[in-house]
């Protein structure tokens, strides 16, 4: 596994200022995951892991955002991020692009964006050359909520779908994609990208949906995916527990598997801890340990991961070491 992370990323997109100058506790970003990556993932010792450090923006990242993306709205995007200083930033009261109030536009925002890109484009490449097969890009921000033509929830540009998009652009050979989002929320972002797409399938294990972010009710659920082949969704309660978690995505990986996908793509999420500030999920720090080999353990294809949710620092951290842990304990 080859972990991409850029440590520019470490002190651009930190937007605790924002919930400071609001008022408001500061959420825990999980970008702190890049400054730890040195010394907590080599402790594992895997000569399976390698630890990439990429600050460069990739030579097709700005057309292939522009590529997937509508016009408009990049480009109503980066005109607010315009003249944005170190502590200032800009929350929409029109949600015709970002679709809530509370996800910040800052200065470093487009560059934030390009660089997170250009991690996945890498990866892309790099799986292209047989450099590796396994992949787990620390891209920041995150990008599950973000469609064509908006974004919200913290995510701008969607990481996962462009990687996609690149990737089926140099490979048109690739006829079975599947996607798992492990995120506490859905990916309504992703969705948008790929609920036409027959080429993709997005399966999700989220809690409810009506009760946190996206706030889809039942009616609005139906409007947007009802009956459609290429999405498979399974909402959890809030409190859900490890055991029944973990049920739950046996039922998935079931799902995945009639799929039968060529590669799969991980949007991973660490808000489904029971200590993030989010307070869906009763997961511990040691169940990402259980669902990275249940993964990892069953899939003999190629797995490209995302790191998307996760606002409690230190929970966020010891998660994704245990995910990697598990992951590698799967190789040895």
């Amino acid at each position: 596994m080859q972990i991409l992370c850029a440590e520019e990323l470490s002190r651009m997109h930190n937007p605790d200022f924002v919930y400071q100058l609001q008022g408001r506790e500061p959420q825990k970003y999980p970008e702190n995951i890049q400054r730890a990556l040195h010394t907590d993932v080599e402790a594992l010792g895997c000569n399976n892991l390698k630890i990439i450090n990429l600050n460069t923006i990739h030579l097709q990242a700005e057309k292939l955002i522009n590529l997937c993306c509508d016009k408009e709205y990049i480009d109503w995007l980066y005109k607010k991020a315009e003249g944005l200083g170190e502590k200032e930033f800009y929350c929409t009261e029109n949600k015709s692009f970002l679709k809530d109030q509370i996800t910040p536009i800052t200065g470093d925002l487009p560059r934030s964006i390009l660089v997170a890109i250009s991690l996945g484009l890498n990866a892309v490449d790099k799986f292209i050359r047989e450099e590796d097969f396994n992949f787990y890009i620390c891209c920041r921000p995150p990008g599950h909520h973000a469609g064509r033509n908006f974004g919200g929830g913290f995510c701008y540009v969607n990481n996962v779908a462009i990687s996609i998009e690149y990737l089926l652009m140099k490979k048109r050979e690739y006829q079975r994609i599947g996607i798992l989002d492990l995120d506490l929320h859905l990916g309504n972002g992703t969705i948008d990208f790929f609920k036409e797409n027959n080429k993709v399938r997005y399966f999700s294990l989220h809690m409810e949906p009506s009760i946190c972010y996206p706030f889809y009710n039942k009616i609005h659920q139906e409007q947007l995916y009802g009956n459609n082949v290429n999405i498979e969704l399974k909402a959890l309660d809030k409190g859900c527990s490890q055991d029944k978690y973990l049920k739950e995505l046996d039922k998935l990986i079931e799902k995945i598997d009639f799929f039968q996908p060529e590669l799969l793509f991980l949007s991973m999420g660490y808000d489904t801890h029971k200590d993030d500030p989010c307070r869906g999920f009763m997961l511990s720090s040691e169940s990402y340990k259980l669902i990275a080999k249940k993964i990892y353990s069953h899939f003999g294809i190629p797995i490209i991961s995302f790191h998307e949710g996760g606002y409690n620092y230190l929970q966020t951290q010891a998660s994704f070491e245990n995910f990697i842990q598990g992951a590698v304990e799967c190789w040895q």
